[in-house]
C-alpha cells in the first residue's frame, strides 16, 4: 500500500511532525463537519483493539479504560455503532450501508477485554465483535509474541544474541526500552518465516536466554474464560473466530487449515451454543493470506472476514480495518476516517 504524507511510518522527526500536523487539524473548529462530508464514501468504519489495562497500570501495548471509552464516546458521536455480523447482514441484504456506519473490533481472546473494556462498551449500550484464538481460551497454546515478551523480561542476561538459520541478532536487553526493541525484532522477524521455522526461532530464543516459559499461561498473558466469553456473548458481543492457534495462515501445512478455519468455528459453535459466522486472518498483512485461505474460510461457512488495513477491498473475505491507540490526537484522527481517507485517495508509490 502507498504512504501518504501524514502516514505513520518514518524516523522519529518525521512522526512528530506528522503527529503534529495531525493535532494541528483535529483542533481547527469545524474538523469534525469537514471530515464526516468527505469520508462519508469509505464504509464500512472498523476499529481494531488488542489489550486493556486500567487507568492506574498504563501499558505502552494496551489500552487504558478511561482511553478506551473516550473513543467510545467519540465513536457513538460520530456513527451507528453495529456488529461486524450486522454490517454483513445489511450488505449482503441489498441494504444501502449507511454513509456513518462504524465497526468495533477485539482481537485475540485476552481476559483484560472482560475485564476493562468490556464494561465500557456496556456503560454505552454498544455492541462489538470479538475474535477469539479457541485454543488460547483452552490454555493449549500461548499466542506466540508473549513467549517472546516472557523470556525477553525474565531472562537474568542483558544481551541477547541470537544466532539463527543463517541470520544473526544482537541486542542489549539491559532496559525496558532496550527490551521492547528486541521484542520488536524478534516478532517481525517470526512473522516473516515459516511458521515450523518461527516456533524453531521461539525455542532458540528462550534456550539462549536460559528461561523456562511455564505451560500455565500467567495472568499477565491470559485468556478470557469460556464462562465470561458466554457471559459477553449473551450481552450483545458478537464472537467471531481468530483461528485455533494463531498461525499466519499462508505459512502453514494444507492440512492444518482444517483445524484452524473449520473446527476453530465447531468448537466456538459448541460450547457457546450460537452460530459463528465472522473470522479474523491472524496478522493481516500482505501475503499473509492467499486464494486457499480465503477459499477455506468461505467453504467453512463464515459470511466475512476482516483483513489488513487498506480501504479497497473486492469482498466480503477482505473487509478493512483501522488499529486505534492511546495517542488521542492520532486516535482522533483515525476515528473520523482521515487515515482511510488519504489512503484510498491520495495514495503514492
Amino acid at each position: 500500500m502507498g504512504k501518504t504524507f501524514l502516514d505513520e511510518k518514518g524516523g522519529d522527526g518525521d512522526m512528530n511532525v506528522r503527529r503534529s500536523l495531525k493535532q494541528m487539524a483535529v483542533s481547527l473548529p469545524g474538523f469534525g463537519s469537514v471530515v464526516k462530508h468527505v469520508t462519508r464514501g469509505i464504509n464500512p468504519k472498523i476499529f481494531i483493539y488488542h489489550r486493556f489495562c486500567d487507568g492506574m497500570s498504563p501499558s505502552k501495548h494496551k489500552m487504558d479504560a478511561t482511553t478506551f471509552g473516550h473513543h467510545l464516546d467519540e465513536i457513538k458521536m460520530r456513527y451507528q455503532v453495529v456488529s461486524f455480523g450486522e454490517y454483513l447482514s445489511m450488505a449482503m441484504a441489498g441494504q444501502k450501508v449507511l454513509d456513518h456506519l462504524a465497526v468495533i473490533t477485539i482481537d485475540d481472546g485476552y481476559r483484560d477485554f472482560y475485564q476493562f473494556g468490556f464494561p465500557e462498551l456496556r456503560k454505552r449500550g454498544l455492541e462489538a465483535t470479538f475474535f477469539v484464538t479457541v485454543n488460547f481460551l483452552n490454555r493449549k497454546v500461548w499466542l506466540w509474541p508473549d513467549r517472546l515478551d516472557y523470556a525477553i523480561k525474565n531472562t537474568r542476561q542483558t544481551e541477547c544474541d541470537i544466532h539463527f538459520e543463517g541470520r544473526n541478532f544482537k541486542c542489549s536487553i539491559a532496559t525496558d526500552s532496550q527490551r521492547e526493541i528486541a521484542w520488536r525484532a524478534l516478532t517481525d522477524w517470526g512473522i516473516a518465516v515459516s511458521n515450523e521455522a518461527k516456533w524453531q526461532l521461539i525455542r532458540s530464543v528462550e534456550t539462549h536466554l536460559g528461561v523456562i516459559v511455564p505451560d500455565y499461561i500467567p495472568n499477565e498473558y491470559a485468556p478470557v474464560s469460556w464462562g465470561e466469553l458466554r457471559e459477553m456473548s449473551e450481552q450483545g458481543i458478537e464472537i467471531g473466530s481468530h483461528t485455533m492457534n494463531h498461525p499466519i495462515l499462508s505459512k502453514i501445512l494444507p492440512q492444518q487449515l482444517y483445524d484452524e478455519i473449520y473446527a476453530s468455528k465447531a468448537e466456538l459453535e459448541t460450547k457457546l451454543g450460537i452460530r459463528v459466522g465472522t473470522f479474523c486472518y491472524p496478522n493481516s498483512a500482505p501475503g499473509d493470506i492467499d486464494e486457499r485461505v480465503v477459499r477455506h474460510v468461505r467453504n467453512a461457512g463464515y459470511r466475512g472476514a476482516v483483513f489488513g488495513v487498506t480501504p479497497d477491498f473486492p469482498d466480503f473475505y477482505h473487509v478493512p480495518r483501522i488499529s486505534l491507540n492511546s495517542d488521542l490526537p492520532e486516535s482522533h484522527w483515525k476515528i473520523g476516517g482521515m487515515e482511510m481517507f488519504l489512503q484510498k485517495y491520495f495514495t503514492r508509490c
